[in-house]
């Protein structure tokens, strides 16, 4: 019986890298009679400006997903600095996390991975390392590079007036900014109700309710509203992902007081009008 198995590609724009993993997976997958059900490809631009969040951790979060409802009992990667570069504890991590799920990690280039637990921890650690001191090093010649360039007087980056030599790909790190603006927008979007409020009683001062607030925002107020100061935050939302704060400084007005034991929010006008 064979074995349901999952795939998981960095690609970038050199189609033979992309042909050579594929190769390799391929072999490895009839070798041992795994049945691909499932393929998860993440950008290689996606990866560079993703790996502390956005499309990457979107990406291993559906892994680990899948592997939760049984979908797959095998990831096969070309190697493990194709899924992490995050060193010798995020290897671990990854590896761990699909244990528990019942996934085993299984990579073309390492075999060792089919090591003995024990063995395994250690081999990983120090596989996970170096591909972190690799990333490192890459970014310090990259760092290094583009400072020569500015000490010779050569331009760096992309120059005003410059055009695209051709249309930009959807995927990769433009898809995510506008994926998160979406979410951004949606999130935002179900405060407007106390914004219009806000806006339209004009006082100097309002109190409200933390339910009389409850009532306005569609699907009421998260829990930590009525626990964490820091959720009324007058910090702009760009900055905290306090999307909340948007309605009411939009609206001309700031939080100057929370009273959690009475449930009770006070807001003032700003002078300016915060407009």
């Amino acid at each position: 019986m064979s074995v349901k198995a999952a795939v998981w590609l960095r690609v970038s724009t050199d189609a033979q890298e992309r042909a050579n993993q594929e190769a390799g997976i391929a072999q490895l997958s009839d070798h041992h009679s795994y049945q691909v059900v499932k393929r998860f490809e993440l950008d290689e631009s996606a990866w560079n400006s993703g790996k502390v969040g956005g499309a990457y951790k979107t990406a291993i979060q559906a892994v680990l997903d899948g592997a939760h409802r049984g979908e797959f009992s095998v990831l096969i990667v070309w190697a493990l600095d194709r899924i992490t570069r995050e060193g010798a504890e995020g290897a671990l991590r990854l590896v761990r996390q699909l244990s528990e799920r019942g996934v085993t990690l299984v990579s073309v280039q390492e075999s060792w991975l089919s090591a003995a637990p024990g063995v395994q921890d250690i081999l990983v650690a120090f596989a996970g390392w170096m591909a972190q001191q690799e990333s490192n090093r890459r970014s310090e010649r990259i760092r290094a590079g583009l400072a020569r360039r500015r000490a010779e007087g050569k331009a760096v980056g992309r120059q005003p007036g410059s055009r695209d030599h051709g249309p930009r790909k959807r995927s990769g790190y433009v898809a995510a900014w506008e994926e998160g603006g979406e979410r951004l927008r949606a999130a935002s979007a179900k405060y407007d109700p106390l914004r219009e409020f806000l806006a339209a009683n004009g006082a100097q001062h309002v109190h409200l309710g933390m339910d009389e607030i409850a009532a306005l925002v569609d699907g009421g107020l998260p829990a930590s509203a009525y626990q964490h100061r820091m959720w009324w935050a007058n910090t702009s939302p760009s900055q905290s992902g306090h999307v909340q704060a948007r309605a009411w400084q939009r609206a001309g007005y700031e939080v100057t007081s929370v009273d959690f034991p009475a449930q009770r929010v006070w807001f003032k006008r700003k002078a300016n009008g915060g407009r």
